[in-house]
């Protein structure tokens, strides 16, 4: 069973990531020289399966509502920030990810989990 949907909006580099109220768990990993956004029981923009976006130096992801899920894996980034915003949300930046800049993790309003791994 799906859980929910998230959208994804790719201007000037950034990828902005939007969850809605369910449960959405992702991957964020590169895929040459692309990031590869995969849904795990969520889809993406309404679609199952994966999407690539190319030119991508920034990552905005606004989890909102549901125990979300996200993994950020292996990427060469400028900025990573992720809201969790509600419910108890679990957010892990792999340590092979490197931020040349600002890096913004906040969980939100609930017991949620941060892991640097």
């Amino acid at each position: 069973m799906l859980a929910g949907d998230i959208t994804t909006n790719l201007a000037g580099g950034v990828l902005t990531i939007t969850g809605d109220a369910a449960a959405n768990v992702f991957t964020l990993t590169p895929n040459g020289g692309n990031v590869r956004v995969t849904g795990v029981g969520t889809t993406i923009n309404g679609a199952a399966g994966p999407t690539d976006f190319a030119g991508v130096t920034s990552i905005v992801a606004n989890l909102n509502a549901g125990a979300d899920n996200v993994t950020v894996q292996n990427l060469n980034l400028i900025s990573l920030t992720v809201n969790g915003n509600a419910d108890a949300d679990t957010i892990t930046v792999n340590t092979t990810t490197v931020v040349a800049g600002t890096t913004t993790l906040n969980g939100g309003t609930e017991d949620d989990t941060i892991t640097f791994d």
